[in-house]
Order: structure tokens, then sequence, then C-alpha cells
């Protein structure tokens, strides 16, 4: 089983790129031994239906969230999504906000509880893909 560098309970990774490496090398072997140069980590926005969260709080703030840890691929597909929504061509602006987005009633520390467990959960199942 492999072991991922995401802590959904907030730790920082000590070494993401210790971790990293058995994934990447089964995935790409002629990487193996290579030197990893470069590494980040960070905070994920995850949303429970992992739908990003487009959204307008007034005339001119606009806001993009909740890429759910996949921000580095679709990142630059919402922008384009609301930059066009700026110059008023919503209509997959639109799409994104007939989504019902919904946080779980409970604090921060059981809130990561229950996304590890929920994470947990579809980790098994992908299993028997």
């Amino acid at each position: 089983m492999a072991k991922f560098s995401v802590d959904y309970f907030g730790r920082p990774s000590r070494d993401l790129a210790a971790e990293l490496r058995p994934c990447i090398e089964r995935t790409f072997p002629q990487l193996r031994g290579m030197a990893i140069d470069y590494q980040w980590s960070c905070n994920m926005g995850i949303v429970i239906n992992r739908i990003p969260q487009l959204g307008k709080l007034a005339p001119n703030v606009w806001f993009a969230q909740g890429y759910s840890g996949h921000g580095l691929a679709t990142s630059h597909i919402v922008g384009e999504v609301m930059a066009a929504a700026v110059m008023a061509q919503t209509e997959s602006f639109d799409v994104f906000q007939r989504f019902n987005h919904v946080r779980a009633p409970v604090g921060d520390w059981l809130g990561r509880k229950m996304l590890a467990l929920g994470m947990w959960y579809y980790l098994q199942l992908e299993k028997f893909r």
C-alpha cells in the first residue's frame, strides 16, 4: 500500500520527497534513483462533493476554492471559467453555481478526523476497482 504525503490531520510532512519516491518510481520506473530537486506541500481545500466552489461575494469580488487536492490540474480551467464570468460570459460559471455545497456541522478537529476516515474508506474502495 502506498504511503500518501497528504496529511488530513494538518501535520506537515517530514520528508515529502521520500514519501513520494516509491509512488513516483512505481509509476515511472525510468526515474528510479533520480534526485528530486524541488518539493512542496500545502494546505488543501477539500470539499465534501469534490466539486470546486466558484462564487461571487459582491459585484467585484469573485472566488474559486475547494480543488480537493487537484488544484494543479484544475486551477487553469477554473481560471478560464472565472475570467469568462468576469467578462459577463457566465454559462460555465452558472454550471458550478447549480451544485450545493455543505459544511460538515462539526468543528475543525472532528472535521479533519471525519475527512481522514472518508478518504481512507474511498481508498479501500479504489483497491477493488
